[in-house]
């Protein structure tokens, strides 16, 4: 367990120690090992979290990384060994860090996420300003996956204390380089979402995936590294519990009820009553959303709207509780809608007007595609 603190994430380092924007900024650093020690870790599945309008639930959904645990969580102010470990490439940046070499740590950084002249040019000026008064607290955890390793630095100033993430990627030499500002990468924001969130473990009670949850899985998928394949042994695998609904006879009470709220949307009467009919089975943040826009527009939008709702059928359906990831079938294509049922309330349809990083995983791409073929997701089912 690490002791309760902050958790910071985002692009900037300098935000860190903004006394007036520490609160509503973001920071961002980060790091990754060697993959020659990839072995060192121990496999964990972490619970991938979702971010509704109102707020984040935490999935049944499971990511499969590598944990590693420091006993000696001040080993990176023991003297350099000068071996290949992302251990050691993390000294050598907070070296230059320390040092202000800012030729010291571009040769350290990513060969090609970590050079950008300007974003390199305003990271290294914050880290050199910053780490004049920040101090290290200590470093317990980080994780490895796909190529990339993140630790979780505990930093410390004005008696403050919050987690900042310094993530590295293996580059094509197969050397952990820095990555001094922010990457785009599904598998990096899931990790950090879940260490972020008030269940991972910047908490004091953290939680895994249970047992269950990955072991009862039916689809695994690997999600695609922008590092290239052969400079890491190691993917990191996304676990699902899926079902085809024309395959089976639906039982499940909740798909039952995911069906019929679809099926009242599909035939609700929108030009002729209005959004009410539809956003009565969304969040009220989503359907508040939608209330506004439609009366914004005009007859044109309104129209398109309506199309985009009509002949509905869904026929794929991922359980992750309390969230469902639903594949709805449509005369244009194929639409996927998240309802979240939890106890004994109805399902919801979530995030109808709002863009989450699960729509990277499930809207487009190459798992998104796969829902088009017969059987759907066939090529991922364990």
């Amino acid at each position: 367990m690490i002791n309760k603190t902050q958790t910071i994430s985002g692009s900037s380092l300098w935000v860190f120690i903004s006394v007036r924007l520490i609160k509503t900024l973001i920071v961002v650093a980060a790091m990754i090992p060697n993959y020659v020690y990839a072995m060192d870790g121990k496999s964990v599945y972490l619970p991938i979290v979702f971010h509704s309008e109102a707020k984040d639930i935490l999935t049944s959904l499971c990511l499969g990384v590598k944990e590693y645990d420091y006993v000696d969580n001040q080993w990176w102010s023991k003297p350099a060994t000068g071996a290949q470990k992302p251990e050691e490439s993390f000294k050598a940046v907070l070296t230059a860090i320390k040092a202000k070499n800012k030729q010291a740590l571009y040769d350290l950084s990513h060969s090609e996420f970590g050079r950008d002249p300007k974003q390199f040019d305003q990271q290294a000026q914050a880290y050199f300003q910053q780490f004049e008064t920040i101090k290290i607290s200590s470093i317990p955890v980080a994780y490895g996956f796909d190529g990339f390793f993140v630790f979780y630095v505990n930093l410390e100033f004005n008696n403050q204390q919050a987690f900042v993430p310094f993530l590295f990627a293996v580059d094509k030499d197969g050397v952990y380089k820095f990555l001094p500002y922010r990457i785009d990468y599904i598998g990096y924001s899931f990790v950090n979402d879940w260490f972020s969130s008030s269940w991972g473990r910047g908490s004091e009670t953290p939680e895994y995936c249970k047992t269950n949850d990955y072991k009862n899985s039916t689809y695994v998928y690997p999600l695609l590294s922008p590092l290239a394949d052969f400079l890491f042994p190691d993917k990191s695998r996304v676990l699902l519990k899926g079902t085809d609904l024309k395959k089976k006879s639906v039982k499940d009470s909740v798909f039952k009820e995911i069906g019929a709220i679809i099926q009242q949307i599909s035939t609700a009467d929108v030009l002729k009553d209005g959004v009410g009919g539809v956003i009565k089975y969304m969040s009220p943040e989503s359907g508040g959303r939608v209330k506004d826009w439609f009366a914004q527009v005009g007859n044109e939008e309104k129209i398109a709207y309506v199309n985009s709702l009509v002949k509905l059928d869904p026929y794929f359906i991922f359980d992750a509780q309390p969230l469902y990831i639903t594949y709805v079938s449509t005369p244009s294509g194929v639409r996927v809608m998240y309802f979240v049922a939890s106890g004994n309330s109805k399902p919801y349809w979530a995030n109808a007007s709002h863009v989450t990083d699960l729509d990277k995983l499930f809207k487009k791409g190459e798992f998104y595609d796969s829902s088009l073929k017969k059987p759907p997701f066939g090529s991922f089912a364990k």
